[in-house]
């Protein structure tokens, strides 16, 4: 795994574990409450995308059903949420989760293909982590 890739690697997995340690430091009530339902799905599945992306160079066939996965509870997850403000975050994230796994899925159909697109699909995701982790702590 290149250096670049195990950087981001560790930098989303590191703001998914952030985001689950700062539950309880919102503002509002039903901010606080939306927030600990995220940080509830992810404190379960952040051995999912952590698994993923470990595979993505040597398996990305299972790293793709595991950031499949890992989509599909934290979509589940956003479609419970009622505070807006939480909702959105939530969803720019679980979109890029999504993202990623189908230009993840594209380098198991040709892995000798460009990994620039998955490169920049993982910063994606990185950077919508950041940004729910910003809005839970707002």
């Amino acid at each position: 795994m290149s250096v670049a890739r195990r950087t981001t690697v560790t930098a989303i997995a590191a703001a998914a574990i952030s985001l689950v340690l700062l539950s309880g430091c919102a503002a509002t009530q039903s901010k606080h409450d939306a927030c600990n339902v995220v940080v509830k799905q992810l404190n379960s599945s952040t051995s999912e995308l952590q698994s993923a992306y470990g595979d993505i160079q040597n398996d990305p066939t299972k790293a793709q059903a595991s950031l499949k996965k890992f989509g599909s509870e934290l979509q589940s997850t956003t479609d419970k949420l009622t505070n807006p403000e939480v909702k959105k975050a939530s969803q720019k994230a679980a979109d890029a989760v999504d993202d990623l796994q189908a230009k993840v899925g594209q380098l198991a159909k040709d892995p000798s293909g460009d990994t620039t697109a998955v490169q920049d699909s993982a910063n994606k995701l990185q950077d919508t982590f950041r940004s729910l982790q910003k809005t839970c702590t707002a």
